[in-house]
């Protein structure tokens, strides 16, 4: 159907492509953060190659794909992370996962002072331009490495806050 749709309005297959993948991509992220275990990392570590690839591009394209889970059509998808996307996709197709998600409701989740920590050494920020930042506030610049950041220790860490802090990136 978006084939279609993309068709009729004058789009090329490029442009279908991308548009697809970035529903993809943006169901995988949606279904995926609502699962446990090794589904929820998977579906974090994808974000967190796509978060890396739009950061590469600039700070704008990395917080525009957090902002809208479209991806920068600069950013570069190794191939390591395409054939992940791929396998994890397929595993929900074929689950009947990959369907359209319900609106989810907006999620919180305190951050330990031990991973704030780990963000500011792993950044150089200060703490409050750490804090700005996790309160969606400051420069993308500083808000892209806050959530690339944050993503890549929380993964990385085993406190019980682990599950609702992934949820909320």
């Amino acid at each position: 159907a978006n084939l279609r749709a993309d068709n009729r309005a004058g789009r090329t297959a490029e442009e279908s492509a991308e548009r697809i993948a970035d529903l993809v991509r943006g169901r995988i992220y949606r279904i995926g953060r609502l699962q446990t275990g090794s589904d929820l990392d998977t579906t974090m570590r994808l974000r967190l190659g796509y978060l890396e690839a739009a950061r590469d591009v600039n700070a704008s394209a990395c917080m525009d794909y957090v902002r809208t889970d479209r991806l920068d059509q600069r950013a570069a998808i190794g191939p390591d992370l395409m054939a992940q996307e791929q396998r994890f996709a397929t595993a929900l197709v074929e689950a009947g996962q990959l369907t359209q998600p319900q609106p989810s409701k907006a999620s919180t989740a305190s951050v330990p002072g031990e991973l704030v920590e780990k963000v500011m050494k792993g950044t150089r920020l200060s703490n409050e331009r750490v804090s700005a930042a996790m309160m969606n506030k400051g420069s993308d610049a500083d808000q892209c490495a806050v959530t690339i950041a944050l993503l890549r220790f929380t993964l990385g860490w085993k406190g019980p806050e682990r599950t609702a802090i992934l949820r909320t990136l």
